[in-house]
């Protein structure tokens, strides 16, 4: 077993114990990425990555494709469109 693949069965069993303790699933997910990505490529990289991935996702097209899409349905319900 490669050392990867063992951190990454112990970060899947800390998650899976952490949801068990009743942490909230997006806080446990979180803590195990970052100290999964942390114990692979260091901490620093990992809190830089951290930082830099949310806005990135919050930038992608398919994203702002879902919101006009929300924004298009409400301004048509809105306008009584059948």
């Amino acid at each position: 077993m490669t050392d990867d693949m063992a951190v990454g069965l112990a970060g899947f069993a800390a998650l899976f114990l952490m949801i068990l303790l009743q942490v909230p699933v997006g806080i446990a997910m979180a803590l195990v990425g970052v100290i999964g990505t942390g114990i692979l490529i260091g901490f620093e990289p990992a809190l830089a990555l951290l930082a830099i991935e949310p806005s990135a996702a919050l930038a992608s097209e398919s994203l702002a494709i879902i919101a006009m899409f929300l924004v298009m349905g409400n301004l048509a319900h809105a306008g009584a469109v059948r």
